[in-house]
């Protein structure tokens, strides 16, 4: 019998809420690319552009560097309750970066329509003040959401040892998805869109070389 089919007959025959050791982790290997291509496909269809939506989802492995950082110093392993942290931070990820980029594609397209996208310094500075209106809500949301996760990491009570285990992902993830949406986003973002800018700017017109000078006329 597969290892699959063993999971499903054990999963018969177990008692209620226990599942074969294992058929978890087996379970895992579909759900989370099948989340990652959900999240892909829901950010496509928004942006309608497959540019914006890979933007959008380099926040899911950065956000990813924090969670492993904050497993690695609490000493827990991977587990289920762990990548159940990390299935949540994904999504925590993607709807943060897609506000940024909405922002940074309101800059891009008022200063288009208004002319005042001539350079690339002038979409740095575009992207800068879109950027400086996202710290406030991006600040808001993450504090509110790590503050809110500490009782969870603090507490010692039943259930607790599974609880920490969805909770460090997401606590790391979130300050490693701050760093991202800030500074990362909006630099790659200018890089992206630098090339289009230039390819629009008019091309400067031809240099006219002087003819020669006439000749003065002469008096009889």
């Amino acid at each position: 019998m597969s290892r699959a089919g063993a999971c499903r007959s054990g999963a018969r025959s177990a008692a209620p809420g226990r599942s074969r050791p294992g058929c978890g982790r087996e379970r895992l290997a579909y759900i989370l690319p099948l989340t990652l291509g959900i999240v892909f496909v829901i950010l496509y269809l928004n942006f309608g552009g497959a540019a914006q939506t890979l933007l959008v989802m380099t926040g899911v492995p950065f956000a990813a560097v924090g969670a492993i950082w904050t497993l690695y110093a609490a000493g827990f392993n991977t587990s289920i309750a762990v990548w159940v942290g990390m299935i949540a931070l994904r999504g925590v990820a993607a709807e943060t970066a897609s506000v940024m980029i909405v922002y940074l594609d309101e800059a891009w397209t008022r200063g288009r329509e208004a002319g005042a996208l001539a350079s690339v310094d002038d979409l740095i500075q575009a992207s800068l003040e879109a950027g400086a209106k996202r710290v406030r809500p991006l600040l808001m949301t993450v504090l509110t959401n790590v503050f809110g996760l500490l009782p969870v990491l603090l507490d010692d009570g039943v259930g607790s040892d599974v609880a920490k285990r969805i909770a460090a992902p997401m606590w790391g993830g979130l300050v490693s998805l701050t760093l991202l949406t800030l500074l990362v986003i909006p630099a790659m973002y200018v890089v992206w869109r630098s090339p289009q800018l230039r390819r629009a700017a008019p091309a400067a017109p031809p240099a006219v070389a002087p003819g020669p000078a006439a000749e003065p006329a002469a008096h009889g």
